[in-house]
């Protein structure tokens, strides 16, 4: 393999670690607000759909890595960044969290995802300098 495929393969497994991290992170580690009351509901849909997006983020990853065309990898790169900007956006603004800022879903899991976000972002970024946008297109040889 070479030295360029052996890179886009170290950055499908950062993506892959990321993508679990914000998913397994946010379930077990940095999770909303443990007392299930009506007021703490929006929370723990906000933790959940953040849940699915790092999983789906940890899927495109996967496909990534498989699949070993140029083109298709540049598509699921780009492909990252707004799955990851969505994830951003669930917690306090797509679905609302709590009104105290001391609360765990406001101090804990609001600044997780944002970090998580912003380093699945940053990656994939790096990865569209790396491998495609910015560089000469790959092209098939005839």
């Amino acid at each position: 393999m070479e030295k360029k495929g052996k890179f886009a393969g170290l950055l499908c497994l950062i993506q892959f670690i990321l993508g679990l991290l914000m998913s397994a992170g946010v379930r077990f580690v940095f999770h909303a607000c443990s007392a299930m009351t009506e007021d703490c509901k929006p929370c723990v849909d906000a933790q959940n759909a953040v849940v699915a997006f790092g999983l789906a983020l940890a899927v495109i990853a996967i496909l990534a890595f498989i699949l070993r065309d140029p083109h298709t990898r540049l598509g699921l790169a780009i492909a990252r960044i707004p799955v990851a900007a969505a994830a951003m956006l669930v917690p306090g603004h797509l679905i609302s969290l709590c009104m105290m800022p001391e609360m765990r879903c406001r101090s804990v899991m609001y600044p997780a995802v944002m970090i998580f976000g912003a380093l699945v972002i940053i990656v994939a970024v790096i990865e569209l300098l790396v491998n495609g946008i910015g560089g000469r297109p790959h092209r098939k040889e005839v």
